[in-house]
């Protein structure tokens, strides 16, 4: 866990009014903040970063230890200090100096590692002072003493000597304790309050606090006063790196991987498993042995374990321990440094995993030693063995050579260590460890091979070999002249090493593979100088955890979040139907969808896809994206995607899609389909404008760059909602766009926030709505009263863009049973109906380090790093979706699942192709900050190259959505071409061409060529962040009430940040006021800023900072400040406080009033007024005031000068009794002390009588029952008392002298005694004295116990209570048998029976009786001992019974109630011989006894058996074949029950017999080579008889055919012959099927098509004389059936769509279908033009049937019909007929208006005769239809788009029969022939025509293809009637002229005004709609 942190530093400026000087203040902008689950260490940069305390810490004096966790990451063995206190005199420091640890006193010590974390700690005592390396003491530092009094330094040498530690520091712990017995135990051990006393300091950097200058204070937290916490200097908030637990999420972003590199510290209780997994497999690694030194063995590898796959439960505790691996051995020239057997390895530590899997670290390797005080040092054993190393000399060096063994493993499963042979030549080679998966190699007796390092074990969780073992090193000679062969290691291990040259100083062995439980090598030595072991590497736990399934859904349901699947559920957040306006004037055609997911867990990469359309109608609009991201989607949380769709025309057909939620996007590798739903909109409905719902304001933030956000908010309100239709109810939807030209693959919609407010100037919130478009009755609209709105749209931009983009929002409501939209030119400004957008900036670009680094490995491998860089100069954070990496298709290139990197945590990988081409796509979203920069880290590991073969690189970019391109290929070939030495062919020039065109992808582009160079790819994202440096300044002036505050932000600030001032009384700034200031200007000096404040409190504190708000609305503030007012001119206070001491023996009350005189010039005097209350209460109508004049002070008058408030005190007398009063107190100052200051009058009563109270003389003891005595009151007004009774039943009372007498035995006497007072005095209150009345009570409690028939201990009881005098002691119940009760209460007796005995006593005092005591004796049970008898059995044997004899019964007793019963632990079966097998007794009773059971013993004999061979025979064949022995079977003698033979004879029975084939008798032989231990056997022989020989018959079976669906009939046959004759028997006929089992045939049966190989099997039926059975084979072939697909024979009429293309298919057998064939595709020849067409099929196969497909004809069909019009225009009632395409032979036969006019026949060639055909005069004038009978070739009719024919009447040259315009009743003959069809019948509440009007103009329009002219008349603004006085209105009309329109485009819309009529006043118009061809 990596946390991202925003922190800048800087400084600000701020003018201060101090001298007249300009005050600079270093500020820090923004205090980070730290997540407080993290385990935080510090990287310390090794040039300037430190830690410092004040004051010494390491103590100056005595015994301490010092210990931290350190990560060495530097590069170079420069010198690097961890920890130091002191001076160059008296000094601490420890750290690492020239690649060794360095400690004061021993600075040449082994290294501490590279890139490995490691424990080191300094113990100094009476013992000296050690050194230790992970746990292990590793030398001895004889000069080290206590440090200097100086502060202690962390990450920097002590007196700032310039040397710094590179790298991670955690866990530091000081003591004044030393530690030497408990470092190695307590070094993974977390958190300073379970260490016990003496622990000084303690810093765990987990909980950093930034301080105002930018430097962080780390707590000491050794104890709760924290006493030594250390200062950070030059460290960011970066610079603290979470070192817990790292997670690798696999491709499929389901399992995951969990790895703990180091130690795991459980400070929290361990790690917590997370949610959405079900189980885990562990991975569990111990820590590798150290190697040898000298002749150094390699080191063990750790212990291996893997875990079966375990349940696993979210939230659930794990503890993690993991291993550190050994030190290596090291020897030094002479007696340097040395602590004990410096050079001896160390065996490395176990792995825990939560304390059921424990893998034990491995054993050291073996060290030798020439020195007097120092022994050989043996190969250590753990997990697994170490490797040895031999010696010359014993511990006197005067032995002789020996051989060395390798170290044993002491787990279960371990591999030992290598051996050595010691040869004592010239080279001295050493064995290796054991590996987890194999011993350590020897060394070679030949003296110059060492030993290698055993394999490891592959993981099957990672793929990864661990725990291999170190090789063996290799003492070489001085001169080197043979180098010989150090140990090689796999698998983590490390090589060993040996001298490679002449003066060689050091020989340093290899170290194993950090993480790996790998052993570390042995180190030789070239002569007596020095050798170093590799250190053993550190053991790992991997943890894979296995993702919950992934349901599969069976139903899909519709989108109502209704259903959750996979944690998962959908929801529709807008209307049921999609609502458009097709008019010309603001056309509405789209609207924004949203779909709400919610996620019951967490999730970082959900996607909603919508596809499957259907219906016809709506779609995506403008090419808009079908796959949105939701981004991260809190646990229980939801999101919402928006999807911009379209409609192209209402429809009242339902209009469905799919809706589909994904975990990853759609179309990735790892995408996964969660939930799939379905949503269909019930219609497309046309919306009317109305201006009662409108929109108020449309305004739209600025679009800046690409990546980055803007808003769109829109208010207005929605007018009266009406109840709307069944589907939507009440309906307010709202769209930020709604038309489909709206730039989808430009802007998309992220966010939609709806506020609904009941008042137009919206300040009262009704609701707030998210993740929503659609307001309606499920949503809570639940009333018809106007909603005002506002509704804010955030849209992120993801591409490039028009250069002008219109934004127009829609608003809809329900309106009864329609909707209305918003009117967009009713709103206040008319531009802002379409607020313009300015086409975004691309202000990311991509740029490639010229830089890289390259890092060869052990393995040969290369890993080169390359950085890309996203540089975003714009002044907004942007946010890309995805960068991409394309590889080419090139086999050699593959990714390492898992490795993906993302701001340093492990993440998810991304898509990967199945193909050869290697695609990675990196999920977003990837922020680049504003003015800052995000790098990518790409690694590429590449295999060595053979000897002539070459690869290369070739880096390319690609840019989707636009943006240039720039690709550099360089050449790789293995040559050093960039001089830098390692001939790795990677030139150091850049090799990226990488660039961003668009938020929407980034490509990098890495293809590997060649024939070797295989990549593996890992990702990193880090973000730079710039932010603005915010300074908070100095507040000055400052005043009483009013203050001017400063800040500033740097000069790098864009222009346009909003800034604002905080400030508050608190220091947290709890509640503060803002003030807004004006936006920040980019200029080249601080931005000064200032505020001056007024209205402040005078005297108080206020608290203040600076706010900039940077780019993606992220605050970042100044540091707190704070100034305090100044104090104003004090004035006195006065409070009056309640009147008290209200008496009347002095008339007399005490005034009390509290005054305070605060900054009062000359202080104050304080007296008291008082007057009569005339309010009864109220303090009005006062009478005269009364004062007490000045209070004094002695004889002067008391003056107050005091800041808080005094108490002033008078008291009046002479008050009226009963009277009522007010009282104030009055605080006098100024000159003359003559400004008052008034409290408020409080009122009392004065007291009208003097109160009494009554006091008991004396406290009463307790009455013994039936006694009495006296009790004694008085009264403080000297009045007589009186007494009473409270409860007579218990006590009695005089009333005049309190005499009591007790009547109860037992209870409580409370006596009352009062005073009724008289006129001076109050009555008074009541006083009562209670007292027990006490009876006597036994108090023995408990009796002592007593034993059967032995004399009871006599015992008197006691009581106590009445008078102390008892008698008469009596008994309630009975006593146990012989004893009694005295009258005195004394018990004595001899008890007959054992027992609990209850009872009670009673005893007597002044007369009265005891309530009974219950009492108890326990009398024991007397002993008795119970002897079972001894037994012996055999083998097999049932259990026996078993006797028994009793001692020790007293008196006449000879038995007891229940006999004991007795058993044996025998048991049949048990062993003959068997030892510690007894008898027992148990379970006897007698209540009067306890028994002691004695056992006996039970001896077993062996059981005798007879094993027999039994009778066999056999018979050979007549052909010479002698047929084996028969298996001989025996007989054995019954066993005991529940044996077995396999008990009695282990191995069998073996059997051997008289040699012979021929037919006779031989003898069977039976022997047992094993006879079970229990058993004795007895051998009875056998007999074979061999009978004469069988004969062999000879059999035949033929080959045939037969097809599918035939039976195999009489052919399935065989014959068997014994020469010529025929064998009588039995067939049975078989095949083995593909799953391989034994199917049975007849000659009934049916196969599959397919050839058979079919066993027939023959046994004779005289089984004597033939052998059987025997069988043969015959092959039968099965061949297809054939079934025909015929295309059926279609047509149509011309520029009509085609009917459904069918077919038919025949020759089946019964049962079978076309499902048989699957997928059959029917397709005709392209063509349009009338004629015919071939149909054909195509697809089908079965495994039974052969497809034959016949074609069959399509005609296309015109049919032309024109009036005929004579030479002078008239009408001739005769039309023209012709056709085309039609079939031959066709009869058609032509009606019109019923009528028939024609009859004819086909051609040959389709054509019909053309003809002229009159109309008869029968037909009605007038559009009529035709209909045409026979066109087609079923014969059908004319179904659709019948034409229509317009039949005038026949030419008339009548006369003039009337006058006027008729011309007699004529025909006028006009010019041409005119074709014109009215329309009328507009229905009422429909914005249309009806659908029959609508078929009827669609049907006449395409009936008339020269139809010019359209006509609308008689529409008006206002009421129009038609003849059926319906109801039209203008704007429904004219949208039926639209419609007519839009059927015939090229028709003229032309205005004609009608005739005007009059009707009731108004102004109306006849309707009609007028289509012309003319």
């Amino acid at each position: 866990m990596f946390k991202k942190f925003r922190a800048a530093l800087g400084l600000s400026i701020a003018t201060a009014m101090s001298l007249g000087s300009l005050v600079i203040q270093p500020q820090v902008a923004q205090a980070a903040t730290f997540d407080p689950k993290a385990d935080y260490s510090v990287n310390f940069n090794g040039s300037n970063a430190y830690g410092e305390s004040v004051g010494a810490v390491i103590p100056t004096t005595g015994d301490y230890t010092v210990e931290a966790w350190v990560y060495n990451s530097s590069a170079s063995d420069a010198m690097r200090e961890i920890i130091a206190q002191g001076d160059d005199v008296n000094s601490f420091y420890m750290g690492d100096i020239w690649g060794g640890t360095r400690v004061a006193g021993a600075n040449e010590l082994p290294p501490i590692k590279k890139q490995q974390w490691f424990h080191i700690a300094v113990t100094h005592g009476s013992n000296g002072s050690v050194v230790w390396v992970n746990g292990q003491a590793i030398a001895k530092s004889y000069g080290l003493g206590n440090p200097g009094d100086y502060n202690l330094n962390i990450g920097r040498q002590f007196l700032a000597y310039g040397e710094f530690w590179k790298g991670k520091i955690d866990e530091v712990k000081i003591w004044n304790v030393d530690r030497t017995n408990m470092v190695a135990s307590d070094m993974n051990t977390y958190g300073g309050g379970m260490f016990g006393t003496g622990l000084v300091a303690y810093y765990d950097f987990n909980t950093p606090t930034q301080n105002q200058d930018g430097t962080f204070t780390i707590p000491d937290l050794s104890s709760a006063a924290g006493l030594h916490p250390i200062t950070l200097y030059n460290v960011t908030a970066n610079d603290f790196v979470d070192v817990a637990e790292k997670v690798d999420w696999g491709t499929d972003n389901r399992d995951a991987l969990v790895t703990f590199p180091r130690p795991y510290l459980n400070a929290q209780g361990g790690w917590t498993s997370p949610s959405g997994y079900i189980s885990y497999k562990a991975l569990v690694v111990g820590g590798g042995g150290g190697g040898g030194a000298w002749i150094g063995g390699g080191g063990a590898g750790g212990g291996f374990n893997e875990s079966a796959e375990t349940t696993l439960t979210s939230g659930e505790k794990f503890t993690v321990s993991v291993g550190m691996g050994g030190s290596g051995a090291a020897y030094r020239d002479g007696n340097y440094n040395r602590y004990g057997v410096y050079n001896t390895g160390k065996n490395g530590y176990p792995t825990n995993f939560n304390g059921t899997i424990l893998s034990m670290g491995g054993g050291k390797g073996g060290s030798y030693a020439d020195f007097d005080q120092y022994t050989d040092v043996l190969a250590g054993s753990g997990a697994n063995g170490g490797g040895a190393s031999g010696s010359d000399q014993d511990i006197n060096g005067s032995g002789p050579s020996v051989n060395a063994t390798g170290g044993n493993s002491t787990a279960v499963g371990g591999f030992k260590g290598g051996n050595q042979v010691f040869p004592w030549s010239g080279l001295l080679p050493a064995a290796g460890g054991a590996g987890a998966g194999g011993a350590g190699g020897d060394a070679s007796s030949d003296g110059r091979t060492a030993g290698n390092g055993g394999p490891g074990v592959l993981s099957t969780i990672t793929n990864i070999k661990y725990a291999g073992g170190g090789g063996g090193g290799l003492h070489g000679t001085l001169d080197v002249t043979d180098p010989g062969v150090p140990g090689s290691a796999v698998d983590g291990g490390g090589a060993g090493a040996g001298p490679t040259q002449v003066g060689q100083g050091e020989v340093i062995a290899t170290s194993a593979v950090a993480n790996t439980g790998g052993g570390g090598g042995g180190a030789g030595m070239n002569g007596n100088l020095t050798s170093i072991g590799g250190d053993g590497a550190s053991g790992v736990v991997i943890l894979r955890l296995k993702a919950a399934a992934i349901a599969a859904q069976t139903t899909i349901n519709a989108c109502d979040g209704s259903t959750t699947l996979n944690g998962v559920k959908v929801a529709a957040a807008h209307p049921k139907i999609f609502y458009i306006d097709s008019g010309d004037d603001q056309k509405m055609d789209a609207n924004y969808l949203a779909y709400r997911v919610t996620s019951t867990t967490a999730r970082s990469d959900l996607w909603v896809e919508v596809s499957g359309f259907t219906g016809g109608s709506v779609t995506l609009a403008n090419n808009a994206d079908s796959a949105q991201p939701l981004g991260t989607v809190t646990a229980g949380g939801t999101n919402a995607a928006y999807f911009l769709a379209k409609a192209s025309e209402e429809t009242s057909k339902a209009q469905a899609h799919v809706v589909k939620v994904y975990d990853r996007k759609p179309g990735s590798g790892g995408a996964i389909p969660l939930f799939t739903c379905n949503f269909g909109f019930s219609s497309v409905a046309e919306t009317i404008k109305a201006s009662s719902n409108k929109v108020d304001s449309i305004t739209t933030a600025t679009v800046s760059s690409i990546g980055t956000t803007f808003t769109i908010t829109v208010t207005g309100d929605s007018g009266t909602i009406g109840a709307g239709n069944s589907t939507d109810g009440r309906l307010l939807w709202l769209s930020p766009a709604s038309r489909s030209s709206w730039p989808t693959q430009a802007m998309r919609l992220e966010d939609a926030v709806i506020t609904t407010y009941s008042d137009s100037a919206r300040s009262t919130v009704l609701k707030t709505y998210t993740n929503t478009l659609a307001l309606n009755t499920a949503a809570g609209i639940t009333t018809h009263t106007r909603q005002y709105y506002k509704a804010v749209y955030t849209f992120r931009v993801i591409g490039n863009a028009p250069s002008i983009a219109s934004v127009s929002p829609s608003a809809m409501i329900s309106s009864g049973s329609q909707v209305k939209h918003v009117q967009f030119d009713t709103i206040p400004t008319a531009a802002s109906a379409k607020v313009n957008l300015v086409a975004p900036t691309e202000t990311v670009t991509v740029t490639s380090s010229a830089s890289k680094t390259t890092e060869v490995k052990d393995n040969g491998t290369t890993v080169i790093t390359y950085s890309v860089k996203l540089s975003n100069s714009g002044s907004k954070e942007a946010e890309i979706d995805e960068v991409h990496d394309h590889g080419d298709e090139d086999e050699d290139e593959s990714y390492v699942a898992g490795s993906t990197k993302k701001d340093g945590k492990s993440h998810k990988d991304g898509e990967k192709d199945d193909n050869d081409e290697k695609d990675y796509t990196f999920s977003g979203p990837i922020k680049v900050p504003a003015k800052g920069s995000t790098t990518i880290e790409y690694k590429v590991e590449v295999k060595t190259c053979k000897v002539g073969e070459k690869y290369s690189y070739e880096h390319k970019s690609e840019a989707k959505e636009g943006g240039s391109h720039d690709d550099e290929d360089e050449d790789h070939d293995g040559h050093d071409d960039d001089g830098d030495g390692d001939g790795d062919g990677e030139d150091d020039h850049d090799e990226h061409g990488t660039h961003i065109g668009s938020s929407k992808t980034t490509d990098s582009h890495v293809e590997a060529k060649g024939n070797c160079g295989e990549t593996k790819q890992e990702v990193k994202v880090t973000n730079v962040v710039q932010a603005p440096v915010v300074m908070t300044g100095t507040a000055v002036p400052v005043g009483i009430d009013t203050a001017t505050i400063y800040g500033s932000i740097d000069p790098q600030s864009v222009a346009g940040l909003p800034l604002k001032f905080s400030y508050s009384t608190s220091p947290s700034l709890v509640g503060a006021t803002t003030v807004n200031l004006a936006a920040s200007t980019a200029v080249s000096a601080p931005y000064m800023v200032k505020s001056a404040l007024t209205g402040l409190t005078a005297n108080t504190r206020y608290y203040y900072r600076l706010t900039v708000v940077n780019t993606g609305n992220v605050s970042i503030s100044g540091a707190i400040y704070h100034f305090d007012t100044l104090e104003a001119p004090g004035v006195p206070t006065a409070t009056t406080q309640p009147v008290s001491n209200i008496l009347n023996t002095d008339r007399g009350a005490l005034f009390t009033g509290s005054v305070t005189a605060a900054r009062v010039a000359g202080g104050a005097k304080v007296r008291f007024e008082w007057a009569t209350d005339g309010g009864n209460g109220a303090c009005t109508g006062l009478g005269t005031v009364a004062n007490s004049g000045n209070l004094k002070n002695g004889s002067a008058d008391a003056i107050l000068t005091n800041a808080g408030a005094t108490d002033m005190t008078f008291r009046a007398t002479g008050l009226t009794a009963s009277a009522k009063y007010c009282v104030r107190v009055v605080a006098l100052h100024g000159s003359g002390f003559t400004t008052r200051v008034e409290g408020a009058w409080v009122a009392w009563t004065q007291a009208p009588k003097t109160a009494q109270s009554i006091t008991w003389t004396a406290q009463m003891p307790p009455l013994p029952a039936g006694g009495s005595t006296t009790v004694n009151a008085m009264a403080t007004s000297s009045l007589a008392v009186s007494y009473s009774s409270n409860d007579t039943a218990v006590c009695t009372v005089n009333a005049s002298t309190g005499a009591v007498a007790a009547v109860a035995n037992s209870g409580v006497c409370s006596i009352t005694a009062t005073q009724e007072g008289n006129d001076t005095f109050y009555a008074a209150l009541p006083k009562t004295i209670s007292f027990d009345i006490v009876p006597p009570v036994v108090a023995t409690e408990t009796l002592p116990r007593g034993e059967y028939r032995a004399g009871y201990t006599a015992t008197t009881l006691e009581a106590t209570g009445g008078n102390g005098t008892y008698s008469n002691w009596s008994l309630v119940g009975s006593l146990p048998g012989g004893l009694s009760l005295s009258a005195s209460g004394e018990l004595t007796g001899t008890p007959t029976a054992a027992g609990v005995f209850n009872f009670a006593v009673t005893v007597v005092s002044n007369g009265v009786t005891s309530v009974p005591r219950n009492l108890t004796i326990v009398i024991e049970s007397a002993p008795l001992t119970v002897t079972a008898d001894d037994v012996s059995v055999t083998f097999g044997d049932a259990v026996p019974n078993i006797g028994y004899q009793i001692n020790g019964f007293r008196g006449q007793d000879s038995t007891v109630n229940v006999a004991p019963v007795c058993v044996t632990n025998y048991q049949v079966g048990d062993a003959a011989n068997a030892t510690g097998k007894m008898t027992s007794c148990n379970d006897a009773w007698d209540p009067n006894y306890v028994f002691t059971y004695v056992s006996g013993e039970l001896s077993i004999g062996k059981f005798s058996i007879v094993v027999r061979a039994n009778d066999a025979a056999k018979q050979n064949l007549s052909n010479g074949t002698n047929r084996p022995d028969p298996t001989f079977e025996y007989t054995v003698t019954p066993l005991p029950g529940g044996q077995t033979v396999a008990n009695a004879l282990p191995n069998g029975v073996t059997f051997t017999r008289a040699a012979g084939e021929s037919a006779g008798t031989y003898a069977i032989t039976p022997n047992a080579s094993s006879v079970g231990s229990n058993y004795s056997v007895t051998y009875v022989d056998g007999t074979l008889t061999v009978q004469n020989p069988q004969i062999v018959p000879a059999l035949t079976a033929t080959d045939f055919s037969v097809t599918f669906g035939e039976t195999l009939g009489a052919s399935l046959a065989g014959l068997a012959k014994d020469g010529n004759t025929d064998v009588a028997g039995t067939w049975v006929f078989s095949y083995v099927d593909a799953d391989g089992n034994t199917q049975t045939v007849t000659s009934s049966s049916e196969l599959p098509a397919g050839l058979y190989t079919i066993t027939a099997e023959f046994t004779p039926t005289d089984g004597s004389t033939y052998y059987g059975p025997v069988s043969t084979v015959m092959n039968v072939t099965v061949a297809k059936k054939v079934v025909t697909i015929t295309s059926d024979e279609l047509e149509k009429l011309v520029d009509t769509l085609d009917p459904d293309l069918t077919y038919a298919v025949t020759g089946f057998l019964p049962g079978d279908s076309a499902d048989e064939l699957g997928q059959i595709t029917v397709t005709r020849t392209p063509g349009e033009v009338p004629g015919t067409y071939d149909v054909t099929t195509g697809g089908g196969s079965s495994p039974n049937y052969t497809v034959a497909h016949v074609k069959a004809t399509f005609f296309i069909t015109k049919l032309t019909i024109v009036p005929v019009v004579n030479t002078d225009g008239s009408n001739s009632r005769q039309v023209s007929i012709t056709c085309q395409g039609a079939k031959p032979g066709s009869t058609i036969t032509l009606t019109v208006g019923g009528v028939t006019i024609a009859t004819f026949t086909v051609a040959a060639n389709g054509t019909c005769p053309t003809t002229k055909v009159s109309v008869p005069d029968t037909v009605p004038n007038g559009p009529q239809t035709i209909e045409a009978a026979g066109l087609f070739p079923s014969g059908a009719a004319l179904t659709d788009s019948k034409p229509v024919l317009f039949v005038a009447p026949p030419a008339n040259n009548g006369g003039n029969n009337g006058g006027g315009n008729n011309n007699g009743g004529g025909v006028v003959t006009p010019s041409k022939l005119k074709v014109t069809k009215t329309f009328s019948g507009f229905a009422e509440g429909s914005p249309h025509l009806t659908k029959a009007m609508k078929a009827s103009i669609k049907a006449w329009v395409l009936a008339n293809p020269k139809l010019t002219r359209l006509t609308c008349t008689g529409f008006t603004m206002g009421k129009t009637v038609l003849a059926d006085d319906d109801k039209l209105s203008w704007n429904r009309a004219f949208f039926a002229c639209q419609y007519v329109k839009s059927v015939k485009p090229t028709i003229k819309l032309v205005w004609v005004k009608g005739k005007q009529e009059t009707v009731l006043g108004d102004p109306i118009r006849r309707v009609e709609l007028t289509l012309s061809n003319y």
